[in-house]
């Protein structure tokens, strides 16, 4: 029964475009606060760099765009960007770009996950 508990809480389903390690990343940055949430975003600069994947690299970037966003506006941005995307994926597009903003969302939403969590 322990393995399986430790199975289950060990366990990480990502969203589509979500990278475990930035996961935690993003949820360190959203306890941290002040000039540590500056440390944050260096530690995921330097992560990034030791990416091989082209995919998690991107989404790399991603996480730290948002990361440079909210601490430049503050978490309610997390909320307004998750409706500016929204929005913007009912609209027509190429499929390239529709999957870039689907990564984003994701990536919001791991975001918004972590600030939840951090309010309760």
């Amino acid at each position: 029964m322990h393995d399986l508990y430790a199975f289950i809480v060990d366990l990480y389903i990502g969203l589509a475009g979500c990278v475990k390690a930035y996961d935690d990343l993003a949820t360190e940055f959203i306890n941290a606060r002040g000039e540590k949430r500056t440390a944050v975003i260096e530690k995921a600069r330097l992560s990034q760099e030791k990416l091989d994947n082209p995919a998690d690299r991107y989404s790399a970037t991603v996480y730290i765009k948002l990361m440079e966003r909210i601490l430049e506006k503050g978490s309610e941005y997390i909320d307004t960007e998750l409706q500016r995307v929204e929005k913007l994926l009912t609209g027509k597009m190429n499929p390239a770009k529709q999957q870039e903003l689907k990564i984003r969302m994701s990536i919001l939403s791991s975001f918004k996950m972590a600030r939840d969590r951090d309010e309760l």
